[in-house]
């Protein structure tokens, strides 16, 4: 027989069956109950004793149930963990339940009506992260037993973890540094956290939230890199989350300067020597076209920074200059930038008196080289001349006119512009005197010099000389005719 149907008591009656052996299969059920196809079975006997045998069945419909545990990676039951259940509904799914974790970490859910389903986590446990994953599950129709229980795969919480790499400037990985790690609440919660022989320190079971290492200690003479390294442990992932990855770089000092002149032009070619606190050289360097002056790698220590040969025509400042590079940084690496280091000519003040110290002016001279080569001719228009610019060597000046009045000087002015100073060159002073000539006498009553009369008479006795040579000339001539 088909399309029976139980009646308001839940029963159904069929009378005149003949003896042999029968099941019910249910093919309908009501009010979102679960289809029960479990065939219920019974026998009508081929006898009986006084009437004919009336045979009782019963069977069960029910709604079906989900159950899964919250656990950790080591199956540890974890309690408190909220979910909510969503169905399907049309084309959309709605919340039809919200349900947490028990101390065995089981979630459970019953009087579900056949659908699709999924859970999704709400809230984890304290210090676990919250495991964005559905729990995707169908509760069927139909069902070969009374009392439908589905049994989901366990929903793992997970722990945060983070890998920090250490390397140096050129990638290679360091062993042996130190870190602390820190909190959000600035609370060392692990110290003296050292990598390992790749370089790296690996940390699990980290609860969500914000954390930072710092670096304590280095190695291989690098700076220790106080500068926080800062990460987050995500309150949520899609399953297992990835591990956070930092990397590190531990670099050692530099130090960077220019060479100029005075007036902040770049000289090249400038030799430097470096030397630790020992007083032993680890560097020797030139400056570059642009000038700059670069020493790297340098380990932490005081160091002193020396010019041994100049650029060509400036004097070598040997004034020296101290820097230190520190143990400890808020950087990667440390840059130690010093003043500008500035080479000098010399300058040299030419002054021309007179033997009474009266400034003299229109004196004229040669400025000449140690080869003895005039490089440059100058005149004390105002008694006083400047020579500048003069690179290392010996020099000479030459008087080569005297003001009105006065000899030229015969003195050798000789001077030397030596080819090391400390700073800036003093500016040589060179005062060169001139003598006066002689008054000249004027004869009484006549206004003429007594040089010309002096003059005059020499020309006249000249004169008369020449004619009595000629005279005699003449007349030895005439004798021998």
């Amino acid at each position: 027989q088909t399309g029976l149907t139980t009646d308001s008591d839940g029963e159904i009656t069929v009378v005149e069956l003949a003896p042999g052996d029968y099941y019910f299969v249910e093919t309908a059920s009501v009010q979102g109950n679960i289809i029960n196809e479990t065939p219920i079975r019974f026998t009508i006997q081929s006898s009986s004793l006084d009437r004919p045998m009336v045979i009782k069945v019963t069977t069960t419909n029910s709604k079906g149930a989900v159950e899964f545990k919250k656990a950790n990676i080591l199956d540890e039951g974890l309690l408190d963990s909220v979910f909510s259940l969503y169905k399907r509904v049309d084309e959309t799914y709605e919340n039809v339940g919200t349900v947490a974790s028990n101390e065995e970490g089981i979630v459970r859910m019953d009087q579900l009506t056949p659908g699709k389903y999924y859970f999704v986590e709400e809230q984890a446990t304290p210090g676990y992260l919250v495991n964005q994953e559905k729990h995707e599950f169908e509760m069927p129709e139909k069902a070969l037993e009374s009392f439908l229980v589905i049994e989901l795969d366990s929903f793992v919480n997970h722990l945060g973890s983070v890998k920090l790499t250490k390397v140096d400037t050129k990638e290679t990985p360091l062993s042996g540094v130190m870190f602390d790690l820190y909190d959000e609440k600035h609370e060392v919660i692990q110290k003296d956290l050292m990598t390992d022989e790749s370089g790296m320190v690996l940390l699990s079971e980290l609860a969500p939230g914000s954390y930072y290492f710092v670096e304590t200690k280095s190695v291989n003479g690098n700076i220790v890199n106080e500068s926080p390294l800062f990460f987050v442990i995500a309150q949520e992932s899609m399953g297992a989350p990835d591990t956070v990855n930092l990397t590190a770089t531990n670099g050692k000092g530099s130090v960077i300067f220019k060479k100029t002149n005075e007036v902040k032009q770049a000289l090249s070619d400038t030799q430097f020597k470096l030397y630790n606190v020992k007083g032993e050289e680890v560097a020797d360097v030139n400056s570059n076209l642009d000038g700059m002056v670069e020493v790297n790698q340098l380990i932490p220590g005081l160091y002193t920074i020396k010019e041994v040969k100049a650029h060509k025509g400036y004097i070598v400042n040997t004034k020296t200059q101290t820097f230190e590079i520190p143990e400890k940084a808020f950087t990667e690496s440390f840059v130690y930038e010093l003043d500008d280091f500035i080479n000098y000519k010399a300058n040299v003040k030419v002054t021309k008196t007179d033997r009474d110290g009266l400034y003299l002016k229109e004196a004229s001279f040669d400025l000449k080289d140690s080869n003895g080569t005039t490089i440059k001719t100058f005149t004390t228009l105002d008694s006083v001349y400047e020579l500048e610019d003069l690179s290392p060597g010996k020099y000479e000046i030459i008087e080569t006119k005297a003001p009105k009045g006065y000899a030229i000087s015969s003195a050798k002015i000789i001077f030397e512009v030596e080819s090391e100073y400390e700073g800036k060159p003093e500016m040589r002073q060179i005062t060169i005197i001139n003598d006066r000539v002689a008054a000249e006498k004027i004869l009484p009553g006549t206004g003429i010099p007594d040089s010309a009369v002096y003059n005059t008479s020499l020309t006249l006795m000249g004169l008369g000389l020449a004619l009595t040579l000629f005279t005699k000339k003449k007349k030895r001539m005439s004798e021998e005719a």
